[in-house]
C-alpha cells in the first residue's frame, strides 16, 4: 500500500476511535457537547499517528512539528471547552440541530459527521507525512510562513478565549463582550482557529501536490463562519440590541480597528 493510502487509513481509524469514545462519553455525560471537547484531541491524535508512520522519502522534521504543534493546540482548546462547558447542560447550538432526531440520527449528525470532518481537515497534516519534504528556498519560505501562521493563529484564539473568560468572571461587564480583541472582530477565537489550519495547510502546499488539500483549510473556514460557528451564534443573539450595535461596530470575522470607541464597561 502506497504511503498515501496508508497514512489516508490510520487517520480514519483515529478519527472513528476518537468519536467512538466521544459517543461513549455523551451517554454516559446525557449530553451531545461533550464531543466538542474531543474535537481537538482527535486531529493531534491524527498528527501523530501519521508521523509515527510517515514515508520513508518524507521529511523528518516536518510531521512531528505538526504533531507537536498540533497536540499543544489541542491541548489548551479541549481544557478550555470542558471548562466552559461544566454546570450549564446541552449546548443550545445542538439542541437546535437535534430537535426531534432519533438516536441513530443523533449519532449521524454529530459524531459520524465530526469523525468524516476530522479526516477530512487533517488531509495537509496527512499530507506532510507522506510527500517529500520542499525543495528550494521558495518551498522552505513557504513552510516557514506556514508555521508562522500556526503560531499566531494559536497565540490568537488562546488570547480570545482567555479575554473572554475573564470578562465573564467580572461582576461589572456589560451586556457584550467588545473588549481586547473582541472589539476587532466579533469571533477573533474563531479568526484565530482558521489562520492555524491555513497554516497547516501551508506546510503542506510547500510540497509539491500539497496544495490539493486546500479544501480542508476552506472547509475549517466554513465550519468556523457558518455552519457550526459564527453565523449560528449570531443568529441565536438576533433579537439582542445590543448585540446588534456591536455588529455595527466591529467586523464579523477578520480583525479591524473598531468604528468607534466602545462606552466603558464593555457595553454596546
Amino acid at each position: 500500500m502506497r504511503p498515501p493510502a496508508r497514512i489516508a487509513l490510520r487517520a480514519a481509524g483515529v478519527a472513528a476511535a476518537t468519536q467512538l469514545a466521544a459517543y461513549v462519553t455523551s451517554r454516559k455525560a446525557k449530553r451531545t457537547n461533550v464531543v466538542d471537547v474531543f474535537w481537538g484531541p482527535g486531529l493531534a491524535a491524527i498528527a501523530v499517528a501519521s508521523a509515527a508512520g510517515r514515508a520513508p522519502h518524507s521529511s523528518r522534521a516536518d510531521p512531528w512539528l505538526l504533531a507537536g504543534g498540533l497536540s499543544l493546540w489541542a491541548g489548551r482548546l479541549s481544557q478550555h471547552v470542558y471548562r466552559a462547558s461544566q454546570g450549564r447542560g446541552e449546548d443550545p447550538r445542538y439542541a437546535e440541530i437535534l430537535r426531534d432526531t432519533t438516536e441513530l440520527q443523533r449519532i449521524g449528525k454529530v459524531f459520524l459527521t465530526q469523525g468524516l470532518g476530522q479526516w477530512f481537515i487533517s488531509l495537509p497534516v496527512q499530507a506532510v507525512a507522506a510527500l517529500p519534504g520542499p525543495s528550494g528556498r521558495a518551498g522552505r519560505a513557504v513552510a516557514s510562513l506556514g508555521y508562522a501562521a500556526m503560531v499566531a493563529g494559536g497565540v490568537t484564539e488562546a488570547v480570545a478565549d482567555a479575554q473572554k473568560a475573564a470578562w465573564k468572571r467580572r461582576d461589572d461587564h456589560g451586556p457584550v463582550m467588545d473588549e481586547g480583541l473582541w472589539a476587532w472582530s466579533r469571533h477573533p477565537n474563531y479568526f484565530g482557529d482558521a489562520l492555524l489550519w491555513w497554516g497547516v495547510y501551508a506546510v503542506a502546499a510547500a510540497r509539491d501536490r500539497g496544495a490539493l488539500t486546500v479544501g480542508s483549510p476552506l472547509a475549517m473556514t466554513w465550519f468556523l463562519t457558518t455552519a457550526t460557528g459564527a453565523r449560528r451564534t449570531e443568529r441565536m443573539r438576533g433579537d439582542d440590541p445590543d448585540y446588534a450595535r456591536y455588529q455595527e461596530r466591529v467586523a464579523f470575522f477578520v480583525p479591524r480597528p473598531p468604528r468607534n470607541t466602545p462606552t466603558a464597561g464593555g457595553t454596546s
